[in-house]
Formats: structure tokens, sequence, C-alpha cells
């Protein structure tokens, strides 16, 4: 139930805040991850073992350097339900602000094709290394298109050569 799922993130996300404090290993962080993730049956036990290695020194990091209370965590992630109060507004400390050297940069306006460049903006680019043009789209886990796949070249729904947006 919702309730229970609430109670387990809550439970969960003040370990987590405990173990920053005590400044666990990374190791040692990691494998805590690990077993909680299987216990509870967050996902498969491949797909603990692999993808909390892989995240952990980045979440790890931006948990470390955040202030986190265990119900804000858990319902941002959508594992709680809304408050009935609204929520308060966090309040962030933030460094005063500099002065900077301002740098003005004049334009000149020139009609001559000749002068023109075209600039192609790409954002939101997600690079996944172990990415693999063929493998299942559809394999069911938080991240397709990686081997081992127990699809293999039996792909229903095959990855593109530029990607999907399942993996």
């Amino acid at each position: 139930t919702t309730r229970i799922r609430c109670e387990v993130c809550h439970s969960i996300a003040r370990h987590i805040k405990d173990f920053l404090m005590l400044n666990a290993t990374q190791e040692i962080t990691i494998q805590e991850g690990i077993l909680i993730c299987s216990l509870l049956r967050l996902q498969t036990q491949r797909v603990c073992s692999e993808i909390i290695p892989k995240f952990a020194p980045w979440v790890i990091t931006v948990l470390a350097h955040s202030v986190f209370s265990a119900e804000n965590l858990c319902t941002k992630a959508h594992l709680c339900p809304k408050p009935d109060t609204p929520e308060k507004p966090e309040i962030i400390d933030l460094p005063a602000p500099t002065t900077k050297n301002h740098i003005t940069v004049s334009e000149q306006q020139n009609d001559d094709d000749d002068q023109k460049i075209w600039v192609v903006h790409l954002s939101d680019w997600h690079y996944d290394s172990e990415y693999a043009e063929g493998y299942e789209v559809n394999c069911g886990e938080p991240v397709c298109c990686r081997a081992p796949n127990a699809f293999g070249d039996k792909a229903t729904t095959p990855a593109g050569k530029w990607g999907d947006y399942n993996c």
C-alpha cells in the first residue's frame, strides 16, 4: 500500500542520512544500497547489483552536500503522498553575490551571407556508454538496450542506431 511504501521510504531515507553523517565509505554505502534494493525487491538482483555501483558516486555526492528531510525526499520521489498542508518553502543559504567585471560585446551587423554561421543546439543529452543497438527496448527493467539482455538477438522492438526513449 501507499502508506507502507511511504514508511519504508522514510526509514531508508533516515538510514541514508545516518550513513552520510557517519562518513561511511563509498564501498560500504554501495553494499548497503544493494542490500536494501534487493531485500525490498525494488528491482531484480541483477539490476540492484549493477545500477547502484554505477550511480552511487553521484547520488552520494549530491546527498552529502544537501540538506534534506526524509519526508521531503520521499514526497519528491513520489513514494509518499503530498501533505495536506502546503509544503513549507525550503530555505537555502546562498553565498553573497559577488561583483564581476561585465564584458561588453559589440555586435556588428553584416548582411553578407558568407559571414553567417548556423548553430545547432542540442540539449538534454543522455549518453549511455553501454547502449547496444538491436537490444530489446521493452525489457521490463529501468534501463534497457544493454548487454546482457534476456532477449538476446530476438528483440521484438530492437533499439535503433541513435538510441531510443526507453534506453
